[in-house]
């Protein structure tokens, strides 16, 4: 697959994300919904590496798309003014996001996708909560609290469709990405405090990235690409 089929197969995927969260009073109140373009990369990573790829997967992927926006639309919220309307409606905008997703995945009664999915979305909400009042320990706990938040809902993904081959190379070069763009949405980090973890994670890249067998080589340079400051409409 080359670099032309890859954002088509993006475009489609956030088209489908976007047409299913569309609801005109908060498209007109809150404004267009944001569709994380890197992580629907990472979510759509398996196909286009020429796995199968059927109706329910792709179902399931734009769940896992319903809860990022959710999820976004949450961090978006500026907890010092989140009383005036908009910011009101954005954390309705994402209550609306997350329905979305369990009423996909109930149509095809995944249940235990639903469970684990939970599950995940309680952690990252946990885990944003004392991420904002805690001091950080040391440069592992900052990666483990990254990974969790930015890759959890992706590895649940992976986990429930026989992807897990994938979960290595997600777990590292998501949140890896994430630091290198410094668009980790649920808390400020410095320069300084990144350092260290963005040495740690692109040392493990280079394991994991030879690790998953028949990785098509312009997907590796996607992956290696994307760890540098980019346009964030193209990957």
């Amino acid at each position: 697959m080359d670099r032309q089929k890859i954002n088509l197969q993006l475009d489609n995927y956030i088209n489908e994300v976007e047409k299913v969260l569309f609801e005109p009073v908060l498209e007109r109140d809150v404004g267009t919904i944001c569709i994380d373009r890197v992580k629907a990369f990472f979510v759509l990573l398996p196909k286009l590496n020429g796995e199968v790829w059927t109706e329910k997967m792709n179902d399931a992927a734009i769940a896992v798309g319903a809860v990022h926006a959710a999820l976004e639309a949450h961090d978006s919220i500026e907890l010092e003014n989140a009383t005036t309307k908009k910011q009101q409606l954005s954390v309705l905008s994402g209550d609306y996001y997350s329905g979305i997703h369990y009423r996909l995945l109930s149509l095809q009664k995944n249940f235990g996708f639903i469970r684990t999915l939970s599950e995940t979305i309680g952690s990252i909400n946990e885990i944003k909560t004392n991420f904002h009042k805690q001091p950080l320990n040391n440069d592992q706990e900052t990666i483990n609290l990254i990974r969790a938040v930015e890759a959890g809902c992706i590895v649940n993904f992976f986990n429930a469709f026989d992807f897990e081959r994938y979960i290595p190379l997600v777990n590292v070069a998501l949140p890896l990405t994430k630091m290198a763009q410094k668009t980790i949405s649920f808390r400020q980090l410095t320069t300084d405090e990144l350092i260290e973890p963005i040495k740690l994670l692109r040392s493990e890249l280079d394991i994991q990235i030879t690790q998953v067998e028949n990785l098509n080589p312009i997907l590796r340079e996607e992956v290696l690409s994307s760890i540098m400051p980019i346009n964030a409409k193209s990957i």
